[in-house]
């Protein structure tokens, strides 16, 4: 969803890919990635934040650490790609 110019709220859960429950509450290390398909290729914009999570849930807004502008989607439908910490990016990239 849209937010003040530059940034682009986004909310999310975070699962124990294992048991599928919530992860702990806590703070976490991801990595924001927008592609321009939805497998492969390198990053159109990147970020790192920490993120707080509460119940496996978080809020972010992309676009407060590196500027996150309209012409980054300009003839893509744009992919997000989520890490968190050192695991693989999850999949698949949300559109």
């Amino acid at each position: 969803m849209k937010g003040d110019e530059g940034h682009w709220r986004y909310q999310g859960v975070l699962l124990d890919p294992a048991s599928g429950d919530p992860v702990a509450d806590g703070e976490y290390k991801c990595t924001f990635s927008i592609y321009a398909s939805d497998t492969g290729g390198r990053p159109l914009w990147q970020e790192n934040q920490r993120v707080t999570v509460q119940n496996g849930l978080f809020n972010v807004l992309l676009g407060s650490v590196n500027s996150l502008t309209p012409a980054v989607f300009e003839g893509i439908p744009g992919y997000l790609g989520i890490k968190v910490g050192e695991d693989l990016e999850m999949r698949p990239r949300q559109p």
